[in-house]
């Protein structure tokens, strides 16, 4: 084989890795938009930040309890949607509100209970966008939040009415 030949391998075989490179991680900001599209989060929430799965509260790195059951789900195969769906009736932080009631209707983070809030890397200071229980009108749940995100809310609503 001659050395333009080899050259041309290696040249696809670079091409190759960093297209794989780059599709990795294109795909973390993808999690973070599923997520807050579900849930319709917005910038000016507190909830607004990586530390709704991860330990350090701009991303990356170690993940909270949270965003430890979010890879399980994916490593099994289910995709970011599927994943959040079968999450929301658990409760991954221990504290006696599922997933679903964290993130949809009191905007507090999942992954940690307000006992170990300040366990969050680089999370905010309380009265500055730290997590507090603190119940507020349930917000929209978007179509694609599923049957199940329906099915809670509805739920709490007909309780709170009755």
């Amino acid at each position: 084989m001659s050395l333009s030949h080899r050259m041309i391998g290696f040249a696809w075989f670079v091409a190759a890795a960093l297209s794989l490179v780059i599709r990795h991680a294109e795909a973390r900001p993808t999690y973070f938009d599923v997520l807050t599209t579900r849930y319709d989060i917005g910038p000016e929430d507190r909830t607004y930040a990586c530390g709704n799965c991860h330990i350090e509260w701009t991303g990356t790195g170690a993940r909270n309890d949270f965003g430890a059951a979010v890879a399980q789900q994916l490593y099994v195969g289910k995709s970011i949607t599927e994943a959040l769906a079968d999450l929301e009736p658990m409760d991954a932080d221990g504290d006696g509100f599922t997933n679903l009631e964290e993130l949809a209707t009191h905007r507090t983070l999942p992954g940690y209970s307000c006992s170990n809030f300040f366990l969050a890397d680089g999370a905010p200071k309380l009265g500055h966008g730290a997590q507090q229980h603190v119940v507020l009108p349930p917000p929209k749940v978007r179509p694609e939040g599923g049957d199940r995100a329906r099915q809670v809310l509805g739920a709490e609503a007909e309780s709170a009415e009755g």
